[in-house]
């Protein structure tokens, strides 16, 4: 089974306009074909992701981490992560928090159909496009606290994203609880390391 992550070098658009393509490996392979490279590919354990409770949760354990949650299986990854894609090109709306003052923005997320861009428009109306190949970190939990340590006491709901260009960027997007915050983690991962698996099939 092919693991269809929509972005870049297009083979079709499918029924919503999302360029999608086959994501090949770089060892020649033109499929992935088990569900251990796909999971190296999120670096975590994938678990069904149950649904947010409408309310902030920073003390719930994130479901990836748990003993007894179960893998997803390849179709279910994949299903993940187109609905992502197609989110992100229609555009939705995201929180992202200050890193020292903690103060919370709406920004307007989206992406072009090839998931090579992302736009962030901002309040105020500026916007701030995004190039996915200069996306050089992204990171959550210990990590948010250790980069961004006045947001410690958010890290467990925080995903922060930072750029090569322009200028060193970096952002920190706050959610509901620890389940959208893993999802939108490693579905943004998945299509970023797919943008390189791509460039080096070139």
């Amino acid at each position: 089974m092919i693991l269809n992550v929509c972005c870049c070098a297009p083979v079709h658009l499918d029924e919503e306009g999302v360029q999608c393509h086959p994501v090949e490996t770089d060892s020649g392979l033109n499929e992935i074909q088990d569900k251990k490279a796909i999971m190296q590919m999120a670096n975590s354990t994938l678990p069904q992701f149950p649904k947010s409770s409408g309310r902030p949760n920073q003390g719930q354990p994130s479901p990836y981490h748990t003993p007894t949650s179960r893998p997803l299986d390849k179709a279910k990854l994949q299903d993940i992560v187109r609905d992502f894609s197609k989110a992100a090109v229609n555009g939705m709306q995201l929180m992202t928090v200050d890193a020292d003052t903690s103060d919370l923005s709406e920004v307007h997320f989206v992406m072009d159909k090839y998931l090579y861009v992302l736009t962030l428009a901002m309040p105020g109306g500026e916007e701030v496009h995004l190039n996915m190949k200069d996306m050089r970190a992204i990171y959550r939990g210990h990590d948010v606290s250790t980069k961004a340590p006045k947001l410690a006491h958010l890290a467990a709901v925080v995903v922060g994203v930072e750029f090569r260009e322009p200028l060193d960027q970096r952002y920190f997007f706050y959610f509901k609880d620890v389940a959208e915050r893993d999802r939108f983690y490693t579905c943004l991962k998945i299509l970023r390391m797919s943008v390189d698996i791509t460039n080096a099939n070139k």
